[in-house]
């Protein structure tokens, strides 16, 4: 019995460590858009290769993306001129499709809860706006000014699926702040200095938040509150930030399948070593093994 037990503990061992192995390993894609010839780029996060995936075919100037992993959809807002619209991107080809017009002068910042599926965005300004999006239609629902900093407003957002924390950074700084989701109220997480416009997305594989920005540099905060990291530099006129990654996010539907599939079997070899003990009887105990 106590081999069967061995042999049990040692599969359970080897299940749990496959099973961290799916949930923790990083491998992650940045999503963002060469404003110049509005192209979607592509961009590894761990051996930081860059490839174009397509135009957009829409007029983009300043905006934000955000990935909704429950549906597998790459969103799109556009604030810039009089290109107001949030739409799906294409991740395969780059192509855009509108989805409607959420009417709000100034649309920057773009990003979705996975916690609560919700769909949030900013406006610049003094201090600039914060809303709800819905991704059917497009329609914007304000839900307060941004407070408790003398801004112009929250140009990117990023949320953290782990901390369940919604990050924005500040319009032409690296500054970035917590925003609260029921108030607007912003509490500062980073003070940082002046920067090309930026956009922002984190990363649950490597636990930091990326950061994009006009002059075509990529960095990235850690929670340390160190000093903005640069990986790379003059990747073009880049706007909008967005991750996809392969690690499952906490309660998500690939977390759970991946949990069931090792607990059922699991189930299974115990309930094949319970029956082959009784078919045993007497001669199991009777081993110089027991």
């Amino acid at each position: 019995m106590r081999l069967i037990a061995s042999r049990f503990g040692m599969f359970s061992a080897m299940a749990f460590a496959v099973l961290q192995a799916a949930t923790l390993a990083p491998g992650a894609t940045l999503y963002t858009i060469r404003a110049s010839d509005n192209s979607l780029l592509r961009i590894d996060s761990n051996a930081l290769v860059v490839s174009v995936v397509g135009q957009l075919g829409v007029p983009f100037q300043m905006g934000d993306l955000a990935w909704d992993s429950s549906t597998n959809s790459l969103f799109l807002a556009s604030g810039g001129g009089a290109s107001t619209y949030l739409a799906k991107v294409d991740v395969a080809t780059g192509a855009a499709s509108v989805i409607g017009n959420p009417n709000l002068i100034g649309l920057a910042g773009l990003e979705f809860d996975s916690s609560t599926h919700t769909l949030y965005a900013t406006t610049l300004g003094m201090p600039g706006d914060f809303f709800r999006i819905d991704p059917c239609t497009g329609t914007a629902s304000l839900i307060g000014a941004v407070t408790g900093s003398f801004i112009e407003g929250i140009g990117s957002l990023a949320y953290d699926p782990h901390r369940d924390r919604l990050f924005g950074n500040s319009e032409g700084f690296t500054d970035l702040y917590e925003i609260n989701r029921v108030t607007a109220q912003l509490t500062q997480f980073y003070d940082g200095g002046p920067i090309s416009r930026s956009s922002v997305a984190y990363d649950p594989g490597l636990d930091r938040i990326w950061s994009i920005d006009r002059s075509g540099s990529l960095r990235y905060y850690d929670f340390n509150k160190s000093p903005t990291i640069p990986v790379l530099n003059g990747l073009g006129d880049l706007e909008g930030l967005a991750l996809i990654s392969t690690v499952p996010e906490t309660g998500s539907p690939q977390m759970v399948a991946v949990g069931i599939s090792v607990l059922a079997a699991l189930a299974g070899f115990r309930r094949g070593k319970s029956l082959n003990a009784r078919a045993l009887g007497a001669s199991v105990c009777d081993s110089p093994l027991c």
